[in-house]
């Protein structure tokens, strides 16, 4: 029972400075959203495989497309996709894409896939 107890506390703890790096981007006062994103970017990175590095990168990507740095909010949805194929925030990014390549005049946008 104290074992459980233990590795419960830990798992809690980790996944507390895990948000708290997140949080602490959205409360620095920060107001260049190109820096923002960039700290998503890097907060993506740092806490990979975990639950907060989903949401990191979808918010890189959006905050990416809010300051119209295309290429680059393009390849945030494209790893959000490829890292979290069946994750929460799916047909954000894949409405992200679609307005990327409409953006950068992509002649050919591929078909968005929906789930069946």
């Amino acid at each position: 029972m104290v074992g459980w107890q233990l590795f419960s506390k830990s798992q809690s703890d980790s996944r507390a400075d895990s948000e708290s790096a997140l949080f602490d981007i959205q409360t620095v006062g920060v107001t260049n959203l190109s820096e923002v994103a960039a700290a998503y970017d890097k907060v993506g990175m740092e806490q990979a495989g975990k639950p907060v590095a989903e949401r990191a990168l979808i918010l890189s990507g959006k905050t990416w497309l809010e300051v119209s740095d295309y290429d680059k909010a393009q390849a945030a949805f494209d790893k959000y996709i490829a890292e979290f194929e069946n994750g929460h925030w799916v047909a954000e990014a894949q409405l992200g894409q679609a307005i990327c390549k409409e953006a950068k005049g992509d002649p050919q946008p591929r078909s968005v896939p929906t789930k069946a």
